[in-house]
């Protein structure tokens, strides 16, 4: 009786819908480089109109149906069915981290969907006539439960004849445990809060100072600066703003995206949160600037040196928070491209910068902020 409960359960968990799936465990494709074959988690094809998983555990069978094809495939084993022929698979399923792998290009070519890969971004997109899925994909193997998510180092890197210490914190945005969120001083708009106040009240192990805001105004409101979008929604709207905007999804897929394409991009209802501050400072691994086309006349920003907060993205899909003193763009953006960032855009400076960590300041804020980028574990 025990058993016949536990299979019910299970193959339960197997239908379940791929977007009730990413509310709470990420998806993402996995490489293996010594074969070059690509796999899928099977459970994202749930999320695909008329295709049905259903794992059956006693005999470690997986079934994939769509119409009149089904798809039969086992754990472990190259021998698979297309309805009632036999074939050979180039690579068999697995599991890795709780998870069951399929190979995509058989599955794709089996159920009719159609693939592209954007090397840039290191993600996939995968589609069919009425439904799609945009996930980040990594090497198989490079995704491991046991290690740690967050690095904290403090390091010096030299741009011409000057050298900067900076403290850097470095988030494994695949690690199964992370989360991430953009969260409001006070849980408002308007409001200011001291960092660590923000990342306490969020139970954060990590958070860094977001949008430039009013800081100067001696009213009780103080304005944020640019799109804010925290769980899916839109807190802050900004349409005639070009600053360059992070965004991430609900498989914590990051994106640094330009101000006039944002509407699109949210529209396609895969952004889970972001927020805009700019300029960018690292576009494919080089350094690139383009400050007075996002709208920036400040000096501060143009020719100014001072306290730098920014973040970058790596290509194997990690999250870089950073913080320095006394550094021009140009020289933050250098940084960055040291620091190991494939793509990277500069926070609200000044007195405003701070990074908060394991329950300290790495770097303290010389006054209360609006918002934040917080990094929480499930």
């Amino acid at each position: 009786m025990k058993r016949t409960f536990f299979l019910i359960i299970l193959a339960f968990l197997c239908l379940v819908p791929s977007s009730f799936a990413a509310s709470t465990v990420k998806n993402y494709v996995l490489v293996d480089t010594k074969s070059s074959q690509a796999f899928v988690p099977v459970r994202l094809l749930n999320g695909f109109a008329d295709i049905k998983v259903a794992i059956h555990a006693p005999d470690k069978k997986i079934v994939i149906t769509q119409q009149d094809t089904q798809l039969t495939l086992f754990m472990n084993q190259a021998t698979a069915y297309i309805n009632d022929e036999k074939v050979t698979l180039k690579q068999a399923p697995f599991a890795e981290n709780g998870i069951t792998y399929v190979p995509l290009q058989w599955i794709s070519n089996s159920l009719g969907l159609s693939i592209s890969w954007d090397k840039n971004a290191s993600s996939i997109h995968i589609s069919n006539d009425q439904d799609q899925a945009i996930l980040p994909f990594t090497t198989r193997g490079g995704v491991q439960a046991s290690a740690s998510a967050v690095k904290n180092e403090r390091k010096t890197f030299k741009v011409g004849s000057k050298s900067f210490s900076v403290q850097m914190v470095t988030v494994s945005l695949l690690h199964p445990k992370v989360e991430l969120d953009v969260a409001l001083a006070g849980n408002t708009i308007g409001k200011v809060e001291d960092l660590s106040s923000i990342a306490k009240r969020n139970k954060a192990i990590v958070a860094i100072n977001g949008t430039f805001f009013d800081a100067y105004t001696k009213e009780a409101y103080k304005a944020p600066y640019g799109y804010i979008v925290s769980k899916g929604e839109i807190k802050k709207p900004s349409p005639a703003d070009n600053r360059t905007i992070f965004t991430y999804d609900k498989n914590l897929l990051t994106a640094l995206i330009a101000g006039q394409d944002f509407k699109e991009k949210y529209e396609q209802g895969f952004i889970e949160g972001g927020l805009q501050a700019g300029p960018r400072l690292v576009v494919n691994g080089k350094v690139a600037l383009d400050v007075k086309n996002e709208g920036f006349r400040d000096p501060k920003i143009l020719t100014g040196s001072g306290a730098r907060s920014a973040l970058g993205i790596t290509q194997d899909h990690k999250l870089i928070l950073l913080t320095t003193g006394g550094a021009t763009i140009p020289q933050l953006a250098e940084i960055m491209k040291q620091a190991g960032a494939y793509q990277a855009m500069n926070l609200d400076g000044g007195a405003s910068s701070g990074l908060y960590y394991n329950g300290k300041y790495l770097t303290t804020p010389g006054r209360k902020i609006s918002n934040a980028i917080v990094v929480k574990y499930q």
